[in-house]
């Protein structure tokens, strides 16, 4: 009998054994003296710090954080205990049938051992979104710290990472976290879930570098999920993501632009249904701006227009799809406007507009300019200040940033300089009847002319080949009288201060 229970003993302690699992023993070293020990210690990894769970029509998805060990094991609840699902993960995401959930727990192990357990705390229901991603500032004094917001649904990891090497880590839906800048930093808030991953960015400077940038970061309401919902179902469109506008109306309504790669513009819903599309000449390089009218319900889009002949437009268009008008060449004049690549800026009711070689324009939104006679327009409402000295090969293709404290417009070149130019003054009445008067002689002027040219036809080779010359020399003496901008102070960016 006793020779009985021994074997049936020895085989419980087999069975046991071969499913245990073994380990290596950790060691700490202890110095004593110029000796050093090496001392037997307990050591677990630690403990995922969150297990998400999903539910699809005929699965469970489970997924956590996988930085605290090598391997996992996943365990169900089945009639009041857990129940082994697998002991050897080597992922951070499973996949299991409906029947198996809804209480799940994971633990992180590696060779010296397996943590304790962490037992589902983010259900996600509901597609995945960002919804905020701000900054307490623009610009903060070098060495100082600045605060980030994000406020993220449905997703199972968030991370904030920048190209100075920041990189902070979150599980929680809504937060913040202060970061310490010292040059010109672009962060990136990246948000996983279980099907998409989205992405949203903003960029930090110091006061050192951009001194005169004192504007307050107002919360981004652009949700990254829009672009995936637009391409869903709009699978022929072509978003330049950079330029994608979404705003809130004091109304409450969204306005989502969405410029093309194709040379057009659309309005879609929050769900990403098209709403309008509008054919233009060019492509919106830059997010166009909203300025509200009607009691704030309603508005005009202005934008640039940049086209592939280097030609370019200052335009506008209502929220709503109508009333397209486009400014196509320079005041008092039927030459073209260069490319318009940078996108405009408006200060109390005046759009000020850089073409890439850095003549600025100037638009008063509040004056009823003729915008499909460019030619002719109403004087006071569009004029040409002057060109911003630019290095041979530099561009403006960033829109600028207004600076009304220091009265400045902040230019980010191609070339990586920052520089800031004095907003100019508005125009007099005065000056306004100057310009008039001056534009009235200069056609009288050409109308005369006209009738000199067409009374010489019998000399017509001779005086065509002086008037080409005359054209020539009026041209060159055209864009030599443009004055270039004064610069109140420049900076040039290190590389890696560029973004």
């Amino acid at each position: 009998m006793a020779k009985k229970w021994i074997g049936i003993f020895f085989a419980l302690l087999l069975s046991v054994s071969a499913h245990a699992e073994t380990f290596e023993q950790a060691y700490a070293p202890i110095g004593v003296g110029d000796i050093t020990i090496m001392i037997p210690i307990d050591r677990q990894p630690a403990i995922p710090i969150a297990l998400s769970m999903t539910q699809t029509e005929s699965n469970y998805l489970l997924a956590w954080d996988p930085s605290s060990g090598h391997r996992f094991k996943l365990e169900h609840w089945v009639d009041g205990e857990w129940v082994l699902l697998s002991d050897n993960i080597s992922t951070n995401q499973y996949q299991t049938s409906l029947d198996n959930g809804p209480q799940f727990r994971v633990s992180a192990c590696d060779q010296y051992g397996c943590s304790d357990w962490q037992t589902v705390n983010n259900t996600v229901d509901g597609d995945l979104m960002i919804s905020g991603f701000s900054s307490s500032n623009h610009a903060v004094e070098s060495g100082q710290r600045v605060s980030l917001s994000w406020n993220v649904s449905s997703a199972i990891e968030l991370t904030i990472t920048s190209n100075q090497g920041h990189r902070f880590k979150s599980y929680t839906a809504k937060g913040q976290h202060n970061f310490y800048i010292s040059q010109i930093t672009e962060f990136t808030l990246t948000a996983i879930g279980f099907q998409h991953t989205y992405q949203q960015t903003l960029t930090v400077s110091p006061a050192t570098i951009v001194p005169d940038f004192q504007t307050q970061a107002q919360p981004d309401t652009y949700t990254q999920p829009l672009l995936a919902l637009v391409l869903d179902q709009n699978e022929t469109m072509l978003p330049i993501e950079r330029a994608l506008l979404s705003l809130s109306l004091p109304s409450g309504d969204n306005v989502n632009i969405i410029p093309q790669h194709d040379n057009k513009l659309s309005r879609v819903s929050d769900s990403g249904e098209l709403i309008w599309t509008q054919a233009l000449n060019g492509m919106v390089a830059n997010q166009p701006i909203l300025q509200l009218t009607d009691a704030h319900q309603t508005g005009q889009l202005y934008f640039g227009v940049a086209s592939l002949d280097g030609t370019g437009e200052i335009c506008r268009i209502h929220i709503d799809g109508t009333d397209l008008q486009c400014l196509t060449t320079e005041p008092d004049s039927q030459n073209p406007l260069n490319s318009m690549v940078a996108g405009p800026v408006m200060v109390d009711n005046r759009l000020f507009s850089f073409d890439m070689q850095g003549h600025l324009y100037e638009v008063s939104t509040d004056l009823d300019v003729n915008w499909n006679n460019s030619g002719q327009p109403d004087i006071s409402g569009y004029r040409y200040h002057a060109k911003v000295p630019l290095t041979e090969g530099d561009a403006i293709l960033t829109p600028p940033v207004a600076d009304k404290v220091q009265n400045s417009l902040i230019l980010r070149t191609q070339l990586d300089n920052v520089l800031a130019i004095a907003i100019p003054a508005p125009q007099s009445s005065i000056s306004n009847l100057l310009q008039q008067a001056t534009a009235f002689f200069s056609l009288m002027s050409n109308s005369v002319t006209d009738k000199a040219s067409a009374s010489n036809t019998n000399n017509s080779n001779t005086n065509n080949s002086n008037t080409n010359n005359s054209n020539t020399n009026n041209s060159n003496k055209t864009n030599n009288s443009k004055n270039t901008l004064a610069i109140k102070w420049t900076k040039a960016l290190a590389q890696d201060e560029a973004r």
